[in-house]
């Protein structure tokens, strides 16, 4: 049910792409009303109905940027009776304007017979766009629902995997340290409040790089001696620079579980760890020393395929995520959308 206090939305008609494509169908629509509409089919007649149609697209499109912001504060019912209007005007001022400017034969008067029509069918054809506007709401935010829901199913499963290690982990740290048994706690704590918050999907790259540390801390205590780690971070802001919200942790585990945990010698344990920046874009890379040969494992592990379908859902064709091993080296390659925070905005 179409809940009528609800604004007006209306696409960006500023744009070069729905300008393109308003263009592009008003063409077919001429054709159609010269196929249809006239005897002869002459190449003049063409261009007339052509440069009608095309004339009457650009000073719609002209109406609709100008007035887009104005039509969106109004209510459902009284923007839609004025974007209506506005319609059906338009053919008025166009044939204004032709009466001013072409020599034309026929009647001279604005409100002639044949103006009135085709106000009436300019007017039924935006009642039709207003409801084509309305489906393709309905479907961005069913598409965005699902998008969402796919989002936090791939993000509860990363919680468990986790949980066990850092459970028994706490479970001997109390037995022998209890300080650090408490720092332990503290380290899941965090992560796990960060894990169940469902207001954002996105959340600065500093607090994602300070929840590795402590997921990093949280681990460390398994290894004697913990993996070498570096990092190489050539972002301005990263108190302001979004990304995913575990988009990193998921990583590490992955290299920990198929890569250092997996026998490999401690002294040649590393993880490294780059992000940096361009115009448009985020670059990072993580790479893990990893056990070749005979008893090594030869998946990617869950968190991978996880994280792979995370950001094909969050940013589709404009992220790209590889993964490649070559010289007891596994890296992964992730490339997304450069996206900041808003003024005023906590994440």
């Amino acid at each position: 049910m179409v809940n009528l206090k609800t604004n007006l939305n209306l696409p960006n008609f500023c744009s070069n792409y729905a300008l393109l494509l308003s263009l592009l169908v008003g063409q077919i629509v001429a054709t159609c009303m010269w196929l249809l509409g006239v005897s002869e089919h002459s190449v003049a007649s063409y261009g007339l109905w052509t440069l009608y149609v095309q004339s009457l697209v650009l000073l719609n499109c002209a109406l609709l940027c100008w007035t887009r912001a104005r039509l969106q504060r109004l209510n459902l019912v009284i923007g839609s009776l004025t974007l209506i209007a506005l319609g059906a005007s338009s053919i008025l001022v166009l044939e204004y304007l032709a009466n001013l400017v072409l020599p034309l034969r026929y009647d001279q008067s604005i409100l002639n017979a044949q103006t009135g029509e085709r106000m009436i069918v300019m007017a039924l054809v935006y009642v039709l766009l207003l409801r084509l506007f309305s489906l393709l709401e309905i479907l961005e935010l069913r598409s965005k629902a699902e998008a969402q829901s796919r989002i936090h199913a791939l993000q509860s499963k990363i919680q468990p995997h986790f949980l066990f290690n850092s459970l028994n982990t706490i479970s001997e740290l109390a037995a022998t340290d209890s300080e650090q048994a408490e720092n332990a706690i503290q380290a899941l704590s965090m992560l796990f409040r960060v894990s169940l918050e469902e207001s954002d999907d996105l959340h600065s790259l500093e607090k994602e790089l300070r929840l590795c540390d402590r997921y990093l801390e949280l681990e460390s205590w398994r290894f004697d001696p913990p993996p070498r780690l570096s990092k190489e971070i050539d972002i301005k802001s990263p108190e302001n620079c979004l990304i995913p919200k575990l988009l990193l942790q998921p990583l590490f585990e992955n290299a920990l579980k198929y890569g250092i945990a997996s026998g490999l010698a401690p002294a040649k344990a590393y993880i490294d760890l780059s992000i940096k920046e361009t115009a448009s874009d985020i670059s990072i890379k993580l790479s893990n020393s990893f056990k070749t040969g005979k008893g090594a494992s030869t998946s990617h592990g869950l968190a991978i395929e996880n994280t792979k379908e995370r950001l094909n859902v969050l940013f589709g064709e404009r992220q790209s995520f590889r993964v490649n091993a070559k010289d007891d080296v596994f890296h992964v390659i992730i490339k997304i959308p450069k996206s900041t925070k808003p003024k005023g905005r906590k994440t």
